[in-house]
């Protein structure tokens, strides 16, 4: 849209949602177009030249896409970021590409009626040390940029996080917003909070003699919060080729995330979704911790009594820990103890 060429936003929106695509298995298309410059593809049968490890070039990639008229293959999260970093740059705007270890993706996004991401991600284990069940997924690392544009809001000026993997929907989202979870700051700022500053949770379970992983939690009881860490992902990297051609790195993990905030959003039904939207406590303050029975969606009132409240949460099973334990009487009928 050339009556937009002046729009930064929408520039650079245009190039990420439109620079990939996605096919099904049948090789129809499932995310992006034909004009796509690179397609995606997360599979293991490559050969020496579609093989997304193979790539040394971004010149390459387009100009195989320039000659075949057809989307380059195959591009994967990196990739993809070093080509939208090339394209930024080519049109005068700052890029620098990321690697995130560990990222969470497609995190919490389902977890209420409102859609709204709650950055929390649960894992479930049995008293052998086994997996039972997981309410999250994990990338080994994940990789995108950092784009440096102005804001009508000068105080969202600056870095800016944009994914061009496909469908490239995510961003641009202002630093800043990312690191102060101030989520309701476009462009889906509450994405890259999951994807980086998630909450993770681990609990101990006892199943059923007979419980399939495909049960998920049915037939499953919650017993203890084994581990609490809001401290988010730990190693954030940007990377830069140095004069000499030596690969540079740079720890930029505390641009995005201040560890002694936390991210998780508890859900409550009965609250208005605009209520709890922002609802971020730093860490030691009294953090809402759900109890077994909503985790598993059985109701049993006088569980809902009780309300613990450690005083910090890098919880270690079996360490001695402080807080506060509530007991609110008046969910007791008479004559209950």
């Amino acid at each position: 849209d050339r009556a937009r060429a002046a729009d930064v936003i929408h520039v650079v929106q245009t190039i990420a949602r439109n620079q990939g695509m996605m096919r099904k298995a049948d090789g129809s298309v499932l995310v992006g177009t034909e004009e796509a410059i690179l397609e995606g593809n997360w599979g293991d049968s490559f050969d020496d030249t579609n093989n997304p490890d193979l790539w040394t070039s971004v010149i390459d990639i387009i100009n195989r896409w320039r000659e075949t008229g057809r989307p380059t293959q195959y591009g994967q999260c990196w990739v993809f970021a070093a080509l939208q970093n090339t394209l930024m740059r080519s049109i005068g705007v700052g890029s620098r590409q990321l690697t995130a270890f560990g990222a969470w993706m497609d995190l919490s996004s389902r977890r209420d009626k409102h859609h709204k991401l709650h950055h929390v991600a649960d894992d479930y284990y049995d008293i052998t040390g086994k997996r039972v069940h997981s309410e999250s997924q994990a990338w080994n690392y994940h990789s995108w940029n950092d784009i440096w544009i102005k804001r009508d809001d000068d105080k969202l000026s600056g870095w800016q996080s944009l994914d061009g993997t496909p469908p490239g929907k995510i961003g641009p989202a202002p630093l800043r917003a990312i690191h102060d979870l101030t989520e309701q700051n476009p462009f889906n700022v509450s994405d890259v909070i999951s994807t980086v500053h998630s909450t993770s949770r681990s609990f101990l379970v006892k199943c059923a003699a007979n419980h399939t992983k495909a049960d998920h939690l049915n037939h499953c009881e919650v017993e203890n919060l084994l581990a609490y860490d809001h401290t988010g992902l730990h190693l954030i990297l940007s990377s830069a080729t140095a004069p000499n051609g030596a690969l540079l790195q740079r720890n930029i993990t505390s641009e995005f995330i201040d560890p002694e905030m936390d991210a998780f959003i508890p859900f409550d039904p009965e609250m208005d979704a605009t209520v709890q939207h922002g609802r971020h406590l730093r860490a030691g303050a009294a953090l809402p911790q759900p109890t077994a029975h909503r985790l598993l969606r059985d109701p049993v009132a006088p569980a809902d009594a009780v309300s613990i409240v450690p005083n910090s949460y890098g919880v270690i099973v079996g360490a001695a820990i402080d807080g506060v334990v509530e007991l609110d009487t008046s969910v007791f009928q008479d004559g209950e103890h």
